[in-house]
């Protein structure tokens, strides 16, 4: 989990790492490592927040990259 992301409310801490780990993602494949940008791509799906567009810009670089499962 992320700290920054904590939050009473599990819907609005789901959001808040939806984004979070979709960032996360981004820092790692910008870095040069795939493979943990991956892992940080699944967790931004695995929140479920579908109506965020971190959620679709993860399956969409998860695609491109190759690994969406």
């Amino acid at each position: 989990m992320v700290v920054e992301a904590e939050d009473a409310d599990l819907k609005k801490q789901l959001e808040k790492e939806c984004v979070a780990f979709f960032f996360l993602g981004q820092y790692y494949l910008m870095n040069g490592n795939a493979d943990k940008a991956a892992e940080f791509f699944r967790k931004t799906l695995n929140t479920g927040v579908t109506n965020y567009r971190q959620y679709e810009s993860a399956e969409k670089e998860l695609r491109i990259m190759g690994m969406l499962r």
